[in-house]
């Protein structure tokens, strides 16, 4: 009996001691959460906090922290999420592990390693708000941070290899000469950098003349690959030789060589006045396409950058390039920012934003002008339309399961929204000759397309047929040859050419990859018109319509996006691939004609 009792009370202790380890083992680990931000390696070149979590995951609500994202390009596969609290329901693409009190999720989880570099040393992101820093193929870091309702007013912050510490902001002649340039180059240049210091940052290629300044320096790029570089120069006899022309204590290289025009350049020529209203308190200038900012030299390598508050995302207008609503969001998408449409009330422009489960339309001043509470996963797609043709304009907002159609005070208009069932595999707003007679088309996952006008009546004489077993996943809208010609790519990667009418309008063996947005460059023909797309490795991929064959910039170039605008201003569209950190910029003979 005895052994019975000693057995039966070290049975009580063992049980008690494991209970009270148990209990212990759970408090250190809740106490033990690590920032996944400290140790990262520099392998993820993207980091995000808050992020978003892949659709359909979820994870315990009580004390959850938000999730960081850490990716290495744009490709999902590469990126790993940090959530805090245990996934209650992860899609089986991704696996999980725990880690540093959380867990890490993703495809390819071999990727993390405790090994923090210089992303890490520069990682601190504030709350509230979204924080991102992502780091260059030049090695530049760029830091941001906003708040979801003030997206314009962004300030951001890079860090650059060897910065010298200015010794005086920019002076009036730079700013003006850099505001000649960004104000009123009428489309001669694409972009530009002022600063008044050296700087080794690759920022547009011409580091080893920058770095002669004796001070302040400016570089510009423009048409058919063009460029300059200015520096100041005390001496005029050390641009002796150097191939370059020397004025006003400025020592100018041109691409323009010897038939430079100063004026051309925009340079100021005495017009500068000491206070110009090109004067601003800023060390570092940067333009590119309408996009200004300006930087304050902090220390060390850090400067910081405000953006210019009028920049703005430009919202699709009818017939515009499609995307369709089942394709994949971009970053700017997830920082918040859908488009535009204009408040003829105010005579201004509002701001579509996403903040989930509302689209809300923002003044200038991030007032909420009206708030449409949509059921949607991922962010919509919005068109502005003129529905009425009264200048009284409308918001088209697409979610994949509805069609809503918003008017000025966010109300939805007579005849909408229009729904189905299993959701819209792809959405298009057409206004096939300008005049705001617009056609909405909805392809359904049943390989139905319909077609409604006005205030959402069926459109007469529609006679489209659906091909068995298929489905329309993007749509778009052009014209070769005073012809209309509706492009519906499919799920099969094949394409259809309708007529406005529904029915087919062209055969072609074209293969387009399911559900991308379509870029088309045209040709005399719809036959010898080709499209550009990017294939599953990123891979630039431009393909003959009329026989699907590899032509023009077939495999030239790798990006993330592609898309066809006329950069030069001689009315003949560029391909502009964007690519991490810019862009790069292709004329009609496949030359490349910008500069990284």
């Amino acid at each position: 009996m005895a052994h019975r009792r000693i057995w039966s009370t070290f049975i009580v202790v063992v049980a008690s001691c494991l209970s009270a380890w148990w209990v212990m083992d759970r408090k250190v680990e809740q106490r033990q959460l690590l920032n996944p931000g400290a140790l990262a390696s520099d392998h993820f070149t993207h980091w995000e906090y808050p992020a978003m979590l892949p659709s359909g995951m979820t994870v315990e609500a009580d004390h959850s922290l938000p999730a960081f994202l850490f990716a290495s390009g744009m490709d999902s596969a590469s990126f790993i999420w940090f959530v805090s609290s245990a996934p209650v329901f992860v899609p089986s693409r991704y696996a999980q592990q725990r880690w540093g009190g959380g867990w890490l999720i993703g495809e390819d989880l071999d990727q993390w390693e405790e090994n923090p570099g210089e992303m890490a040393a520069h990682w601190a992101p504030r709350s509230p708000g979204k924080n991102t820093m992502t780091r260059l193929p030049s090695g530049e870091l760029k830091s941001r941070h906003w708040m979801p309702n003030e997206d314009d007013r962004r300030m951001s912050t890079s860090w650059v290899a060897s910065q010298v510490a200015p010794l005086a902001p920019l002076s009036p002649f730079w700013t003006q000469w850099f505001a000649n340039i960004a104000d009123n180059s009428k489309g001669a240049w694409q972009r530009a950098r002022v600063g008044a210091a050296p700087a080794a940052s690759s920022w547009m290629g011409h580091d080893s003349l920058v770095q002669l300044t004796d001070g302040s320096w400016i570089v510009a790029e423009g048409a058919n690959g063009s460029w300059m570089v200015g520096i100041e120069m005390a001496d005029s006899s050390r641009s002796v030789g150097a191939n370059a022309h020397w004025r006003a204590g400025v020592q100018l290289f041109s691409s323009a060589g010897d038939s430079l025009v100063w004026e051309d350049i925009g340079f100021p020529n005495g017009q500068v006045q000491e206070r110009s209203k090109a004067q601003v308190d800023a060390d570092f200038g940067s333009w590119e396409q309408g996009r200004k900012q300006w930087g304050i030299h902090a220390e060390g390598d850090r400067i910081v950058w405000r953006k210019d508050p009028t920049n703005m995302a430009p919202t699709p207008t009818a017939d515009a390039r499609i995307i369709s609503v089942s394709g994949p969001r971009s970053r700017e998408q997830d920082a918040g920012r859908l488009g535009t449409v204009r408040n003829h009330r105010t005579d201004q422009v509002m701001n579509l934003m996403w903040e989930p489960p509302a689209v809300v339309a923002r003044a200038s001043d991030g007032s909420a002008v009206w708030s449409f509470e949509v059921d949607a996963m991922a962010a919509p797609t919005v068109w502005e339309v003129d529905l009425f043709r009264n200048r009284k304009y409308q918001a088209v907002i697409a979610t994949g399961q509805k069609v809503h159609l918003v008017d000025v005070l966010g109300r939805e208009v007579k005849g909408f929204p229009k729904r189905w069932s299993r959701g819209f595999s792809a959405v298009a707003v057409f206004d096939y000759d300008r005049n705001r007679q617009y056609r909405f088309l909805m392809a359904a996952p049943n390989g139905a397309l319909f077609n409604f006008r006005r205030e959402g009546e069926r459109t007469p004489g529609w006679n489209f047929t659906a091909r068995p077993g298929r489905y329309i996943t993007s749509l778009a809208h052009i014209r070769v040859a005073n012809k209309d010609y509706i492009f519906a790519g499919q799920d099969d990667d094949s394409v259809r050419f309708l007529k406005r009418s529904g029915e087919d309008r062209f055969d072609s063996p074209l293969q387009f990859p399911s559900g991308q947005p379509v870029v088309f460059r045209l040709g005399a023909s719809l036959a010898s018109s080709t499209v550009l797309f990017l294939d599953s490795t990123g891979l630039l991929q431009e393909r003959t319509i009329g026989n699907n064959e590899p032509t023009g910039m077939n495999g030239m170039t790798r990006g993330q996006a592609v898309s066809l605008e006329d950069r030069t201003g001689d009315g003949i569209p560029e391909v502009v691939v964007q690519i991490e950190g810019g862009e790069e910029i292709w004329d009609a003979r496949n030359q490349r004609i910008d500069s990284d």
